[in-house]
């Protein structure tokens, strides 16, 4: 089986960057190399600055092409379930006032 995965960076990685968009057929072992500071340059940059790595969503049957699509995109934060939890959290308690 073959996977795309988001993960979501607790800060940003080099001053920039929120989220990681990536494709493997082994999630298990590449979730665990970012966390080990071996996956992909970006993962890699994170773990160096001590930033906490979350993985935030997941498809099934994932495929290189999926991979492209999503990343052309380019709405990481509109496909992250931490990103959306927040924007839900922050319009309900402005809805509050």
């Amino acid at each position: 089986m073959a996977w795309c995965y988001l993960i979501h960076f607790d800060s940003p990685v080099n001053k920039r960057f929120r989220h990681y968009l990536g494709f493997t057929k082994n999630l298990a072992q590449r979730w665990g190399d970012h966390q080990a500071g071996h996956g992909s340059d970006l993962t890699k940059a994170a773990f160096r600055q001590g930033v906490r790595m979350m993985l935030s969503r997941v498809w099934l049957n994932g495929s290189q092409r999926l991979e492209d699509d999503l990343k052309r995109g380019n709405h990481f934060d509109q496909l992250c379930s931490v990103c959306i939890a927040d924007a839900v959290g922050k319009a309900f308690v402005g809805a509050e006032k």
